[in-house]
């Protein structure tokens, strides 16, 4: 799904929001959306496992994104 529009399909798009999506992922019973069928690993996945600076890094890039700025 686009990162850079206001249209979220499991979270409201607040910043608090996009936190918890990248900590906790999305298990393939929780998707929404048909279209989108693949599972989001939390924090990245095993092999990649980030820390909760990098969930907040990375959330404020995807909101600044979704904001226009």
């Amino acid at each position: 799904p686009a990162l850079n529009d206001r249209e979220w399909l499991q979270i409201n798009g607040s910043f608090s929001g996009i936190q918890y999506i990248i900590r906790n992922g999305v298990s393939a019973g929780d998707i929404r959306e048909p279209m989108h069928q693949r599972p989001m690993p939390a924090r990245g996945g095993d092999n990649i496992n980030l820390t909760d600076e990098q969930i907040d890094k990375i959330a404020t890039f995807v909101w600044s994104l979704s904001r226009g700025q």
